[in-house]
């Protein structure tokens, strides 16, 4: 074996990593537009807006930052393997295109919120593509039609909260919204609808601490039409599962899982209106 050749093409490989790797463009903290270039204690870091199609990532801190998507196209599309990371402030798309997260980026909402009144929030555009949504904490507060995962893309909620009027899950495969911690709301669960399930087995998948909240309805309707339905399940296999509809005090109700060991302490408690559905 020629050791130098060797040497010298991984050195070769590694500097083709290192180029290859994305540029972070940071929000300087003030008030703006998303393409507007940076200046004084607003907008971006160099001056210039991030190239979001795999060339650079975009890292949000602190501010208001407003998306334009008649400008720009539709937040997310096109962006390849771009990262963009809300760890503050506020990120607000007010017009009534699309966010569709494409590729192999990643949308992280790690504090802050994020504003939505976009007719929809797709993550992934089709089969081939692997977009993920994280969120560990802060808000989602969308206002447009739907929020929509397709198959083979990922979409976890670990903390914070946040709300939609409609669920679209499936579509190029199965696809689920993985809940194991904070909380994710169906705004009006009244007509029993609320979803869209593209691909058999998709569902929105409690697990741990997560909670899935439905506004307007009662137990019984929420049972019937969420649980028994497979809407909500609990860990994706439904063995030996406990599920617990409780009322939230509000006109709604909270859905989390609930770990076996504890069953018999719930079912002591009095006074609280609740209904446990072993699944089978």
């Amino acid at each position: 074996m020629n050791t130098k050749a060797t040497i010298t093409a991984l050195a070769v490989v590694s500097l083709g990593i290192s180029a290859a790797q994305a540029s972070t463009i940071a929000w300087g903290g003030g008030d703006g537009n998303w393409n507007t270039e940076g200046v004084a204690d607003a907008g971006w870091s160099g001056g210039t807006s991030p190239t979001m199609d795999g060339t650079d990532d975009a890292v949000i801190n602190g501010g208001t930052v407003s998306y334009d998507a008649g400008a720009l196209g539709d937040l997310g599309a096109g962006w390849g393997s771009s990262h963009l990371t809300l760890n503050g402030g506020v990120l607000t798309q007010s017009t009534t295109h699309w966010s569709v997260f494409d590729g192999s980026g990643t949308f992280t909402i790690a504090g802050g919120t994020f504003n939505s009144a976009a007719d929809r929030v797709q993550i992934g555009a089709s089969g081939t593509d692997t977009a993920q949504f994280v969120m560990t904490s802060g808000s989602f507060i969308h206002t447009g039609s739907e929020v929509a995962v397709r198959g083979g893309n990922t979409f976890t909620v670990s903390g914070g909260s946040m709300s939609a009027n409609f669920f679209s899950l499936g579509d190029f495969g199965l696809a689920t919204i993985d809940v194991a911690g904070g909380t994710v709301r169906l705004n009006d669960g009244s007509s029993g609808g609320g979803f869209y399930i593209g691909t058999a087995g998709s569902a929105i998948n409690l697990t741990a601490a997560g909670v899935f909240n439905i506004g307007n309805t009662n137990i019984a309707d929420a049972t019937a039409n969420y649980l028994d339905t497979d809407r909500v399940v609990f860990g994706m296999d439904g063995n030996n599962a406990l599920l617990q509809v409780v009322d939230d005090g509000a006109g709604g109700v909270n859905i989390s899982a609930v770990p076996e060991p504890t069953s018999a302490a719930l079912l002591g408690l009095g006074g609280v209106a609740l209904i446990l559905r072993r699944r089978k």
